[in-house]
């Protein structure tokens, strides 16, 4: 027997609306913060069992997972990891499942993924399916732990990585097309979308006010 990768097993009934646990342990999914992680997934139309193992995963376009702010779980994702329908395997069965040796598919998560700071997230996984239909697969409360080795993704101090944290604040140097920026004495700018000259924002006497257009 060789080490392999930490991996988590969710059994996601799709009709059900109570927290998903992890196969593995019975329990709430908790990880290790900075670590690489598969995330295993069964798919079931009702409570899991043999009867109601989804046999087809035909009409699945691709299937998403999540992890968010649980205090804010409608803002962006911290973490986003799709797989498509040619990661699907269509040959897994129940008895595959049960002996886990197999599942319907798995999403990796990288150390940089985990290189939250510990604590409780968020974790949405859902699905699109070939019609166009997006539907809620499972959810639940994930914990990461710290363990204290060096292995979070070059954030072992406890900051965001730029992705995260890009994805998490206002970005100081917005993108193409954000229609805000931030400038030097200035401060913050909007971008008037006609003219595409950049206005300074500003409060004078309680009243906000707006600067003359700029290039």
């Amino acid at each position: 027997m060789q080490l392999t990768k930490h991996s988590i097993r969710l059994a996601l009934d799709m009709t059900s609306r109570t927290s998903v646990v992890d196969a593995n342990t019975a329990d709430a999914p908790e990880v290790w913060r900075g670590t690489d992680l598969d995330v295993q997934l069964g798919l079931f139309n009702g409570t899991p069992a043999t009867g109601t193992w989804l046999d087809s995963v035909a009409n699945i376009t691709s299937i998403t997972l999540e992890i968010k702010d649980n205090a804010n779980r409608a803002a962006l994702a911290f973490v986003t990891e799709t797989i498509t329908a040619a990661d699907l395997d269509a040959g897994a069965s129940y008895a595959d499942w049960a002996s886990d040796d197999d599942e319907h598919g798995s999403i990796t998560l990288s150390d940089d993924d985990l290189g939250l700071p510990a604590g409780e997230y968020w974790l949405v996984i859902s699905a699109i399916l070939t019609d166009g239909t997006v539907l809620t697969l499972g959810t639940c409360v994930l914990t990461i732990s710290e363990d204290g080795a060096n292995t979070g993704g070059g954030t072992g101090t406890g900051f965001l990585t730029t992705a995260q944290g890009d994805a998490r604040y206002p970005l100081i140097t917005p993108t193409d097309g954000s229609g805000y920026r931030f400038k030097a004495a200035e401060g913050l700018q909007l971008q008037d979308r006609i003219t595409d000259l950049w206005h300074t924002i500003y409060i004078e006497n309680g009243a906000i006010a707006i600067g003359a257009g700029e290039a």
